[in-house]
């Protein structure tokens, strides 16, 4: 059984003991029986809550990028879910239905002949199927991509497969806290790093112009272990290797990220130099994976051209009003360095 089928098999497992609880609790209908039917009831009551939540947090994550509707979502229409799928999961929603409302019928008073039946708490089950159709189509549902019109196709590229992740600080100043992953780039001037292991967060870029030359420039951004200097998030940059050249080839660092401090350690390389310089994480404790680099080319009305381009992905997801907050704040990625060497 894979992950996909998950949802699948715990729908129709979950539908079938239902229907043997409540068959039961209408047929022998004592005390026993009722109270066996009732918490049988509660209990894939409660998963269906957790489960309608969570796929409806995750689909408010995805709806960024992606068109959701809710009946796509708890109905599985459209074509974002194979039919097999929505036919099987829909099917199990009617049974659960009819289920509780024939056992309710069945048994419309409570022993003592009092109007009322405990076997009506079966009409709370289809929520758990409600929240078993949210779970398969969150997580495996292919939704159609959404257009922005405000927004510029040369600037970003969003696979539609993409799903949220949170961020941190990355080295630089920089802060990237969420990251769409899923996108593909291939920048071989970045040394081939960027894009080059699937999955990867999209490429968060900034370009700017900084007064000063390029030998100015690399003599900053090497110059690692004075990064908390300038780099408003990095609080601690320690070289554990260096290449022949004496340049930083191993960096770890203790950055502020969602509230506290993380510690992370990235690889540096220097094969496009002095074009670029890129970096991959090697080991963090709230990353996934990063990449990033800068790129280098001299202004001919003077000063030098630097594009900056990080991939971060972390462990957790983020919601979606945190990562427009950081999308502002990546906008000032290159300031803190532009700010740094110029004011030398």
């Amino acid at each position: 059984m894979t992950v996909r089928d998950l949802p699948v098999t715990s729908n129709a497992v979950g539908t079938v003991i239902f229907a043997l609880t409540a068959i039961y609790a209408a047929a022998v209908f004592d005390t026993p029986a009722q109270w066996t039917g009732s918490i049988t009831a509660l209990a894939l009551f409660t998963i269906g809550v957790f489960a309608f939540l969570w796929s409806f947090w995750n689909a408010l994550q995805r709806s960024r990028t992606e068109s959701i509707a809710v009946t796509q979502l708890y109905l599985l229409s459209g074509p974002a879910v194979p039919g097999r799928i929505r036919w099987t999961m829909n099917t199990l929603l009617v049974a659960q239905v009819l289920i509780a409302l024939v056992t309710t019928l069945i048994r419309p008073n409570s022993p003592d002949g009092s109007p009322g039946s405990s076997l009506a708490v079966g009409f709370l089950v289809p929520m758990f199927g409600f929240g078993m159709n949210g779970l398969w189509a969150a997580s495996h549902g292919r939704f159609e991509p959404r257009v922005d019109p405000g927004a510029d196709p040369a600037s970003s590229s969003i696979d539609r497969d993409g799903a949220v992740v949170g961020g941190q600080s990355a080295p630089g100043g920089a802060t990237v806290e969420p990251a769409i992953v899923g996108a593909d780039t291939d920048d071989s001037s970045l040394g081939g790093r960027i894009g080059q292991n699937a999955p990867m967060a999209e490429t968060a870029s900034e370009f700017t112009t900084i007064d000063a030359s390029l030998e100015a420039i690399w003599a900053v951004v090497v110059d690692v272990e004075r990064y908390p200097e300038w780099a408003h998030d990095v609080k601690q940059a320690t070289i554990i290797e260096t290449d022949p050249d004496g340049r930083p080839l191993l960096v770890e660092f203790v950055a502020a990220a969602l509230g506290r401090s993380t510690h992370y350690s990235l690889r540096y390389d220097y094969s496009a130099a002095p074009d670029a310089v890129s970096w991959t994480m090697d080991k963090g404790d709230i990353q996934r994976e990063i990449a990033g680099g800068y790129r280098f080319s001299v202004n001919p009305s003077g000063g030098t051209d630097v594009q900056y381009d990080v991939n971060i992905e972390l462990v957790m997801p983020l919601p979606g009003f945190v990562k427009r907050r950081a999308e502002v704040r990546i906008l000032n990625t290159l300031k803190e360095l532009k700010a740094r060497v110029e004011g030398q």
